[in-house]
């Protein structure tokens, strides 16, 4: 018993000397990871503002390489043995492609999927049990030329992109197990910001730096599976965050903008109160809009909520916001239902015509939770014939 005993001890103090150690990222991406201070950067600030040991991170980034260059050029390949101390191996390696090459009309849907599973064989190679993480890239702005010449509109461009990951990290999860591959949607956030021309560099391609942000934080969230609506941020400090924000000249409010994007697009076993689907989202707003899962706001505060469907799917149905005051948890039968019986209807109609109500905060109470419904079907859970936004619980303080 008392060799067990030892045995078990040694166990869980190898598995939490694993879980306190740096990890180790590789980079391969372009100029959509070199901007703005650069994604790799970002994401080391994150994690060390998480609390987790600042990574050790090797970014493979040059401008205007796709996959292809990443998976054979011999300086690429030769950095996943040559980057780290001996006997160390890679945990991440994350992988960003062309912005164009998971298209048909621009690019190769098929080889950018095999050049994602033969980086991640590369890295394998060195490091049995690393894992991939694809950071997804977003369409070209509304304005671009590429519409309607190469594609329809900015949705449709979105919709390759995004569908040609997910099935990138498919291929690779079925090549290594499931769970080998988890895509970090930086271009579904972005679509879910309406493709705002505000936060594109004037070519409508590359990002200003709170698409950059953005696109660091759901590589985080990917990593690490967690959201970043609980790290706590101190942007007047010293800590890790803010001395990289002053010295790359980012700004709290681009911070308190971002977080709520990045976790609505984040793996619903990391999100609050995760809903059905992509398509439809609240916001609550005071300020500036917040899409963050936890919104605090003040006694004496004008709160806007408001319920949007961004790319339109459920702007012609019925809906509805709640705001429930006694929340319990979800629903039995439907686990995207965060509501009760006992919430009241703050606005109800269709998205198209703009569904929006505007609250007084004229006492404090416990947290609330506001939530939106579109009778518009989803398969998120198993083809319910209505659409549940993430809840947001409301803080008054």
């Amino acid at each position: 018993m008392r060799s067990l005993v030892v045995s078990l001890a040694l166990a869980v103090a190898s598995l939490n000397a694993t879980a306190q150690r740096p990890l180790n990222l590789l980079f391969y991406g372009n100029s959509y990871s070199l901007d703005n201070g650069t994604v790799p950067a970002m994401v080391r600030a994150i994690a060390a503002q998480a609390g987790h040991p600042s990574p050790r991170i090797v970014p493979r980034l040059f401008g205007g390489t796709n996959l292809a260059y990443h998976r054979t050029d011999p300086a690429q390949v030769a950095a996943i043995s040559n980057s780290l101390p001996a006997g160390e191996h890679w945990d991440f390696v994350v992988i960003q492609g062309l912005s164009v090459e998971a298209t048909v009309n621009q690019g190769d849907p098929a080889a950018f999927r095999a050049n994602a599973l033969g980086i991640v064989a590369n890295v394998r190679a060195h490091s049995p049990a690393a894992r991939a993480v694809l950071y997804q890239t977003w369409a070209r702005g509304p304005g671009h030329p590429f519409y309607p010449a190469a594609f329809p509109n900015v949705w449709a461009m979105h919709t390759e992109v995004r569908d040609n990951y997910v099935l990138a990290a498919r291929d690779i999860d079925q090549a290594y197990g499931p769970g080998t591959a988890r895509v970090a949607r930086a271009g579904t956030g972005v679509a879910m910001l309406g493709f705002d021309p505000t936060y594109y560099n004037p070519d409508l391609s590359h990002p200003l730096r709170p698409m950059t942000l953005l696109a660091a934080m759901t590589v985080y969230s990917a990593i690490w599976e967690s959201a970043v609506y609980t790290i706590n941020t101190d942007f007047d400090g010293t800590g890790p965050l803010a001395t990289y924000f002053r010295a790359a000249g980012y700004s709290s409010a681009q911070w308190g903008t971002m977080r709520g994007y990045a976790d609505l697009v984040g793996t619903p076993t990391m999100r609050r109160y995760p809903g059905s689907s992509e398509d439809l989202y609240s916001d609550c707003e005071v300020v500036a809009r917040d899409t963050a899962a936890v919104v605090n706001v003040q006694v004496g505060n004008h709160m806007t909520v408001a319920l949007t469907s961004p790319n339109g799917r459920y702007s012609n149905v019925a809906a509805a916001l709640f705001l429930d005051l006694r929340p319990q948890g979800p629903n039995t039968l439907f686990p995207e239902l965060w509501l009760t019986p006992r919430a009241i209807s703050l606005a109800v109609g269709t998205l198209g015509a703009g569904l929006r109500s505007t609250i007084p905060i004229t006492r404090q109470s416990e947290p609330m939770l506001l939530q939106g419904i579109a009778l518009g079907a989803s398969t998120a859970w198993g083809g319910r014939p209505f659409t549940c936004a993430d809840g947001q619980e409301i803080r008054i303080r």
